[in-house]
């Protein structure tokens, strides 16, 4: 290999030419005979100092001239400088090992070229310059690693179309999988590994290696080069995040909360900027965001849907006016889907009613989920969200209502429902509660409000228990006598802010902490929920407590709010397929006065919409890059058959298996961000079934951070490997020629010196010479006898006549 190649190498056959002067120097000698004169004895001394500097300065030129001619052959032969000869190098019988970032960040694009771009370039200088016996095997990093090919180098062709074959992903890269699956217990041998990572030192790549440390993970012998392809420059950045809406399904009318949320990446400059927010394709709002610098805020907006599907929803950052550009522009989105239903069908089941409707059970119920919001909805200014909060009324058109007695309660009727309030229901029998115990566990959603006609007894036997399974309980509460007085108003209870689970569903519209939603209602009377077997004396809020509830790890319930003497006011269960809400208190105006208060119709739809029958098809609204999205189906619709369809438009089949009560397929390609649809068809004959599913991938969030790892803190994860970084970034690939691409020619420092040599032997040979005897004019008077046809001579070794003028 050469030191510094050329690119005319055959011209170096004249390099010969660059010895004619010398040959001329010693073929034009003067021999001078020595005749003895004794009347100049006294000046042979200084002749001899003259005759010793003459010398010197005729092969001084002549060396000159010969470098002169040396360079020319030089600059024609046209020598090139290879700055990346050290990372790419050369060897046999090895085994390389090419991690190549293929995150979205590695699409960041600098003086017209990405970092995947320049990875891929000098992926293929390093497989290029790799000996036939050498092994090479690539890797593709993003969440979850990914082998390419493992092969001999000598495979050319088909190495060149992998590595251009690679694109980068939504998916931050994960270095600990990476490097745990290449050299972890399941790796297969590899001796004296030369391992190249092709990145742009995104930081969050590191993280889990630094949280978790990596000093056994590389075999002794294994050598490591990081090389940066990234750029050097400062990005700034401004990144849309979104919040996942808390539930993917909704119900016509029934308000939605979104919440975007963008952060400023830049350290030093302020912006201010506009967040598009749309349904379908139509925006609902704009609202505008200031930020500080490295500040990250949120906006809500409650979103109403007035007709059913599955929408494609989408947070939009809009350009700044002014400032400094956006220089990652794919984390401008944020995507998302929701599933509106069809209007509930809800069967509310009166267990007292009454001749005047002021004094029914369910007056209430009904008026909450019947009643249509008859206001003008509030006008809302261009680029200001609607205003957020629990009370925005729902459309009427979200429930379909039925109200029966609780002796029209049968299995048929239960057929057409998806929710069942039982409201104050204590003349239910045995088999009414086998019926309801087979609606929720088959998927149906249920609400029970306990009043005055419940016997506590006869639920705990006949409802709570199932009388065939004994010892398995349907429900894992017991309800305990009713406790309060309804004429002592200062005994009430309350519910506890603190333990107001905001993270469930239910509950997360109310969760602004100045309103204080929900804690206002006074409770005179309620039923303990305790755990078998408990005792109402031993809650933790009650004076006379001895001990205290089970563990939270032995529970197979969620409590979702709590009275102020620490017993639970509203708890979650999951029979089977289904749901089911208990409360300790009825939804009548009898023993709270809960119904009264404004939050009373936002909870109960919620609650409604929650625990609503599980629908045949379900699917995330929101995946993470890299993460297989699950989509589960009814066994009822077997067999099932499904195909996805991802954002490039490339299809894949669904494969389902039996998991528990559903069939559930994983879409395991998820690296893309967009939108991903899903047919699902099942059924057989006259019964069959079909639906869409459809969910978004985003970028990952860590993506959006260009903080770069530190060299040391590399090599301190490494202790005993070598770790060499190399900079290939955009500047330097700028400075120094693309890797593996042309070498960088150095004709022009050639050129110059070439021209300084001339201009030295130039004054040396017309101006540099010695006085020919004592008698020699002044310099002045060389100057202005100077011929040009003299300075040819003197520089080619002969002499003209001497100017008759100066003898």
């Amino acid at each position: 290999m050469n030191l510094i190649p050329l690119l005319n190498p055959a011209l170096l056959v004249f390099l010969p030419v660059a010895a004619i002067p010398v040959l001329l120097h010693l073929l034009t000698r003067h021999r001078v005979k020595t005749v003895d004169l004794a009347t100049y004895r006294f000046l042979f001394d200084t002749y001899v100092q003259q005759r010793r500097r003459m010398r010197f300065l005729e092969a001084l030129i002549a060396l000159l001239r010969t470098l002169f001619l040396a360079l020319l052959v030089l600059v024609l032969a046209r020598p090139a400088l290879r700055h990346w000869d050290r990372l790419l190098g050369a060897g046999g019988n090895r085994e390389v090992l090419l991690l190549v970032d293929t995150s979205e960040s590695m699409n960041t694009t600098t003086a017209g070229r990405s970092a995947l771009d320049r990875a891929r370039g000098v992926a293929q200088a390093i497989a290029d310059r790799l000996g036939p016996e050498d092994r090479l095997t690539l890797f593709r990093l993003g969440a979850r690693p990914e082998e390419v090919f493992s092969r001999f180098a000598g495979d050319t062709q088909a190495i060149r179309n992998s590595i251009d074959n690679l694109k980068a992903g939504s998916s931050r890269a994960n270095l600990l999988a990476a490097f745990s699956q290449i050299f972890g217990p399941q790796a297969p041998s590899r001796e004296q590994p030369l391992v190249y990572l092709l990145t742009d030192g995104q930081a969050s790549g590191w993280t889990e290696l630094q949280q978790q440390g990596a000093a056994n993970l590389l075999p002794p012998e294994a050598k490591l080069q990081v090389i940066l392809c990234g750029s050097a420059t400062p990005l700034s950045n401004r990144a849309l995040v979104g919040d996942t809406p808390r539930q993917s399904r909704s119900i016509v009318g029934l308000p939605i909360k979104l919440v975007p949320r963008v952060t400023n990446h830049s350290a030093t400059e302020a912006v201010e900027v506009q967040i598009s927010i749309q349904v379908n394709g139509k925006e609902i709002a704009r609202p505008v965001v200031p930020l500080k610098p490295g500040e990250t805020a949120h906006r809500e907006l409650v979103y109403l849907p007035t007709e059913p599907g599955v929408f494609e929803g989408r947070f939009h950052l809009e350009r700044s006016e002014g400032g400094l550009p956006d220089g990652f522009p794919a984390d401008d989105d944020y995507l998302f889907t929701l599933e509106v239903t069809e209007p509930l069908q809800v069967l509310l089941v009166n267990g007292a009613p009454h001749s005047d409707p002021l004094e029914s059970e369910t007056l209430f119920l009904k008026t909450a989920l019947t009643a249509p919001d008859e206001r003008e909805p509030a006008a809302v200014a261009p680029g200001q969200p609607t205003p957020p909060g629990p009370l925005t009324t729902p459309d009427a058109r979200s429930l379909a209502v039925q109200e029966i007695g609780e002796g029209l309660l049968n299995e048929e009727i239960l057929k057409g429902a998806q929710v069942v309030i039982l409201a104050n229901c204590g003349q239910l029998n045995g088999n009414q509660y086998t019926f309801l115990r087979n609606f929720v566990t088959r998927g149906g959603g249920l609400l029970v409000f306990p009043g005055d006609k419940v016997n506590p007894e006869q639920y705990r036997q006949q409802f709570f228990t199932n009388p065939q399974v004994p010892d398995r309980r349907f429900i894992p509460l017991d309800l305990q006598a009713a406790q309060g007085d309804l004429n002592d108003a200062n005994a009430a209870l309350r519910l506890s802010a603190e333990s107001l689970d905001f993270a469930h569903p239910i509950l997360s519209v109310f969760d602004t902490p100045q309103s204080r939603y929900l804690t206002g209602a006074r409770f005179y009377r309620r039923y303990p929920l305790l755990p078998p077997g408990q005792r109402p004396d031993s809650l933790p809020g009650n004076p006379a407590a001895t001990g205290s509830p089970p563990p939270t790890s032995d529970k197979n319930y969620w409590t979702l709010a709590s009275f102020s003497d620490g017993s639970p006011a509203l708890i979650e269960t999951w029979p089977g397929e289904g749901k089911l809400l208990l409360a300790a208190f009825p939804a009548s105006g009898k023993w709270s006065n809960l119904p009264l208060k404004p939050e009373f119709v936002p909870l109960l739809l919620r609650m409604v919409q929650h625990v609503a029958h599980r629908p045949g098809l379900e699917f995330p609204s929101v995946v993470s890059p890299g993460t297989p999205a699950e989509i589960r189906v009814a066994k009822n619709w077997e067999p099932i058959t499904g195909q996805v369809t991802d954002p490039s438009g490339g299809k894949s089949t669904l494969e389902f298996r039996p998991t528990g009560s559903r069939s559930v397929a994983a879409v395991e390609q998820t690296g893309l961000k967009g939108f991903y649809a899903a047919e699902v068809r099942g059924g057989n004959g006259d019964e069959t079934r079909q639906g869409t599913a459809r969910f978004a991938v985003n970028l990952a969030p860590e993506e959006s951070d260009f903080t770069r790892i530190d060299e040391q803190a590399v090599r301190d994860l490494f202790p005993g490997t070598p770790v060499e970084f190399v900079d290939a970034t955009a500047e330097a690939q700028q400075q120094y020629g693309a890797v593996g691409g042309d070498s960088r020619e150095i004709w022009r420092p050639l050129i110059l010196l070439m021209l300084g040599v001339m201009g030295l032997e130039f004054w040396l040979a017309t101006l540099g010479g010695g006085r020919e005897d004592a008698t020699q004019t002044t310099l002045r008077d060389r100057l202005e006898g100077l011929n040009p046809a003299r300075w040819v001579g003197a520089m080619t070794g002969s002499q003209l006549p001497p100017d008759p003028q100066t003898q």
